[in-house]
């Protein structure tokens, strides 16, 4: 390793480049003035991030990380470089506003259970087959995304 100490310095640093870009895709929705939309916008940033970048995806999210392997907490909490920040603020948002049912007033729960829902699907995405292949008929990825984008937003949305 020339440049880097070992193993888990190379690894930590490019996942901190790839939170970084992730947090760029989510910065480049964020002008939507209406918050249900913007949610929307970056349910589908993050899932175009995992399907441009599924190597980048997972060693973000899908490998399990000793501590000396995580990104550092650099950014952490702020929108417009974390973009489970900016996710959190947007649920945040939307409780303030009361476009939310009365159920779904923790930011915390409401942002965790968006993310699983788009993790969920990035995820099958990338590991399982494809449209028309396998034993399971995937319907094309987009489909998959409106559904679930539908869905989620059923749930919470007044």
């Amino acid at each position: 390793y020339q440049y880097f100490p070992d193993k888990d310095a190379l690894l930590r640093e490019i996942c901190e480049r790839d939170f970084a870009a992730l947090a760029e895709a989510a910065v480049r929705v964020a002008r939507e003035p209406d918050p249900l939309a913007r949610l929307r916008k970056l349910g589908r940033a993050y899932v175009e991030f995992a399907l441009e970048h599924p190597s980048s995806y997972r060693l973000m999210f899908m490998t399990p990380k000793g501590a000396s392997q995580k990104a550092s907490l650099e950014g952490h909490g702020v929108p417009e470089r974390d973009a489970y920040a900016m996710l959190r603020s947007v649920v945040q948002q939307c409780i303030d506003e009361g476009r939310f049912r009365p159920g779904s007033s923790d930011a915390d729960l409401v942002a965790q259970t968006l993310w699983a829902g788009v993790h969920g699907l990035s995820s099958l995405a990338i590991v399982m087959s494809e449209v028309g292949e396998g034993p399971i008929r995937w319907r094309p990825i987009k489909t998959r995304l409106n559904h679930l984008l539908d869905t989620l937003m059923r749930g919470i949305a007044r």
